[in-house]
């Protein structure tokens, strides 16, 4: 399992950072992005992906995305 930012959709808002408890996320200011620094942590509750104003989010299964 692995948690994806797509970098031509994030737009920095940070609110992936807020949402996840299991705290998946840094936050890079020379990208200017979120960027998913302990996919080992990640429970799947998907919240990151639900809240993500952009749709930059997505939790790949397998090689399947969702």
């Amino acid at each position: 399992m692995a948690v994806q930012v797509d970098k031509s959709l994030c737009n920095g808002c940070g609110i992936c950072l807020f949402q996840c408890g299991a705290y998946v996320f840094d936050f890079s200011p020379q990208e200017y992005r979120a960027l998913p620094a302990r996919n080992r942590h990640c429970v799947n509750c998907f919240a990151c992906v639900a809240k993500c104003p952009q749709r930059a989010i997505a939790i790949r299964l397998g090689g399947r995305a969702l």
